[in-house]
C-alpha cells in the first residue's frame, strides 16, 4: 500500500509577548489560514505561547524576578481554555497541530515545563511532551521533563514525532523516535540563542544578518506550488546554503569582533541537527523556529529599563536569527513555498509567515535499503535501549480507602489524567 502525501505548514511565529489569549487567537488564525492552503499538518515553534524566555540569556537571575513572574502567569495549563480553543481550531480545520508552549502545573505555583503537544485533526491530544532537559539559561525558567512524550503518533498523514530544540542533539532521544517508525520529524527552536554578553555585541558592531545565511531568493514555480518543473535553480540555492557564514573582517585585530564572531551559529547548528536526524531516520523534517520582531524586542527592553534595557535591545537586535526550513529523507534541504502563487524560498528567517512543503512519504523507503538503523543496520545482540515513559509527579498519596494515587500520574493505558481532558469548544479573546 502506498504511503500518504502530506502538505506541511511551518509557522515562523512571533507571539504577543506575555499576552496569552491574544497570542492564541493569532495562532488560531494561522491554523485556519494554513488549512485553506491545503495543509494537513501545522507546526508552531518552541514555546510559541507565551514566548521564549530570552531575557535569561542576557540578565543575571537577580534581575529577572519580574520576568519570571509574568512568564509564569502567562504560561498555560495543558487543560486550559486556551489549549482547548486551539484543539477546537484543529478539529474545525481538520488539520494536525503541533504546538510548543510554556506549561504550568497545578501542584505548584511556579513549576514550569518547556512542552509540546500534538493535536489530531479531530481535536484529540495525540502526545504531550515535556522537554527532557532545559538547555543552558533555560534552566532559570523550566524544570526537567520526563520520558512520557517520547512517542510517535501513527496518523493518517504518517507517523509523526518531535523533539524540542537541544533534544535534537540527544542521540538516545532521537533513536527512541526512530525505533517507532517515525516518518515526519518536527524539531522546534527559539528565534534567537544568545551566547555572549551584550557588551560584546556593542563592541563588534555586528548585525545578525552578517552571521546568517545568504539572502533568500524567490523562485516562481511554473506549474504551481509543489511542481518540480519549476525547480531548475534548486541546486543554486542549495549551493548557497552550504556556504559558511562570512568571517567578520578585522576579527583578529579587535577583541570585541573576535568574540562576536565566535557566537553560537544558530542556523548552522539547527540545520546540522535536523538534517542529521532526517538522514539517520530516513524521514522528512520540519525545522520550525520562532520569529523575534522589533515590537517584542522593544517590550523586553522597556521592561528592563534604563541603560541596561538599551543594551538588551541592542543585543537582541544584533543576535543571529534562527531559520524555519524543511528537509528530505536524505538530509538535504527541501525548498518550500509561501503562498498559492508558488513563491519559493529555502527558509523563513527575519519575517513572520507560513512556509509550506509537500512530502511524499514513499521517499522514506529507499534510504532504509542502505541504512535502517533500527532494523537491518542494527545489532540488537550488541546494543539495547530502554526508555522510561512514565509521567512523574511529586508524591504518591494513599487515601483512607487504601487506594493509591500513582506518583507517576498513571492512568488508562499508562496515560496521565491530562490526556483525557475534554474538547469542548471554547472562544477566547472575545468580549
Amino acid at each position: 500500500m502506498s504511503l500518504p502525501r502530506v502538505r506541511a505548514a511551518a509557522c515562523h511565529f512571533a507571539p504577543i509577548i506575555f499576552e496569552t489569549r491574544r497570542s492564541c487567537d493569532k495562532a488560531i488564525g494561522l491554523i485556519h489560514q494554513a488549512a485553506r492552503s491545503g495543509a494537513n499538518l501545522v507546526v508552531f515553534p518552541e514555546s510559541a505561547i507565551p514566548g521564549f524566555p530570552v531575557w535569561s540569556a542576557l540578565l543575571p537571575p537577580t534581575r529577572t524576578h519580574d520576568f519570571f513572574q509574568r512568564f509564569t502567569e502567562s504560561s498555560l495549563y495543558v487543560d486550559s481554555e486556551e489549549i482547548s480553543a486551539i484543539r477546537h481550531a484543529a478539529a474545525e480545520s481538520k488539520v494536525i497541530v503541533s504546538l510548543g508552549f510554556s506549561e504550568k502545573v497545578r501542584y505548584s505555583t511556579a513549576t514550569l515545563f518547556n512542552s509540546n503537544i500534538l493535536i489530531s485533526e479531530h481535536g484529540e491530544l495525540l502526545n504531550h511532551h515535556r522537554k527532557l532537559v532545559a538547555t543552558f539559561f533555560e534552566k532559570l525558567s523550566w524544570s526537567p521533563g520526563d520520558g512520557y512524550g517520547l512517542r510517535v503518533a501513527d496518523t493518517r498523514f504518517g507517523k509523526i514525532g518531535g523533539l524540542i530544540c537541544g533534544e535534537n542533539t540527544n542521540p538516545l532521544a532521537r533513536y527512541a523516535l526512530m525505533a517507532q517508525g517515525e516518518q515526519i520529524h518536527i524539531s522546534t527552536w527559539p528565534a534567537v540563542w544568545p551566547t555572549r554578553d551584550f557588551d560584546d555585541y556593542d563592541k563588534s558592531g555586528t548585525h545578525h544578518k552578517s552571521m546568517s545565511e545568504p539572502a533568500q531568493e524567490d523562485i516562481q514555480f511554473q506549474d504551481g506550488p509543489g511542481h518540480h518543473a519549476g525547480r531548475p535553480r534548486e541546486s543554486q540555492i542549495k549551493a548557497q546554503l552550504n556556504e559558511q557564514p562570512t568571517e567578520l573582517s578585522g576579527a583578529s585585530e579587535a577583541p570585541g569582533k573576535a568574540l562576536a564572531s565566535l557566537n553560537y551559529n544558530n542556523i548552522a547548528a539547527n540545520r546540522t541537527r535536523a538534517a542529521a536526524h532526517c538522514f539517520e531516520a530516513k524521514c522528512f523534517g520540519i525545522s520550525c523556529a520562532g520569529s523575534l520582531p522589533i515590537e517584542t524586542i522593544n517590550s523586553i527592553s522597556e521592561m528592563v529599563g534604563g541603560e541596561q534595557g538599551l543594551k538588551v535591545r541592542n543585543a537582541l537586535t544584533r543576535a543571529q536569527r534562527a531559520a524555519t526550513q524543511f528537509f528530505d529523507p536524505t538530509g538535504a534541504l527541501l525548498l518550500g513555498f509561501t503562498d498559492s502563487a508558488g513563491r519559493v524560498t529555502d527558509s523563513l528567517i527575519d519575517n513572520e509567515g507560513i512556509l509550506y512543503a509537500d512530502f511524499d512519504l514513499n521517499k522514506c523507503i529507499e534510504g532504509k535499503q542502505y541504512h535502517d538503523v533500527v532494523g537491518g543496520y542494527q545489532r540488537f545482540d550488541v546494543f539495547s535501549l530502554t526508555v522510561n515513559r512514565q509521567r512523574h509527579k511529586p508524591a504518591a498519596f494513599v487515601d483512607s480507602n487504601l487506594q493509591t494515587v500513582n506518583s507517576r500520574g498513571a492512568d488508562q493505558k499508562g496515560h496521565p489524567p491530562e490526556a483525557n481532558f475534554g474538547s469542548t469548544k471554547v472562544g477566547i479573546g472575545k468580549d
